[in-house]
């Protein structure tokens, strides 16, 4: 069975890890709502002392740029 990462984000909503990529030595993921597919989301993943963090991206050209990196990687799911 495969081991798949879930996060509560500060909306309280549960979502899956669902894709990881690297971009400008940063770890970005395209995360899922377990309950509702429709409802997806991009962090940028942070691990400090083996802990996982998420964070917004503020930037619009750094959301733009790993946005467009995720169609194109999964370009078959969109």
């Amino acid at each position: 069975m495969m081991e798949v990462d879930t996060f509560v984000l500060e909306n309280g909503v549960e979502y899956i890890e669902v894709d990881k990529l690297i971009y400008d030595n940063n770890t970005y993921v395209l995360l899922s709502n377990i309950k509702n597919v429709k409802d997806s989301c991009i962090r940028k993943l942070v691990i400090e002392d083996n802990k996982k963090y998420l964070y917004k991206i503020n930037s619009n050209n750094e959301f733009e740029t790993v946005l467009n990196l995720f169609m194109e990687k999964n370009k078959t799911l969109f």
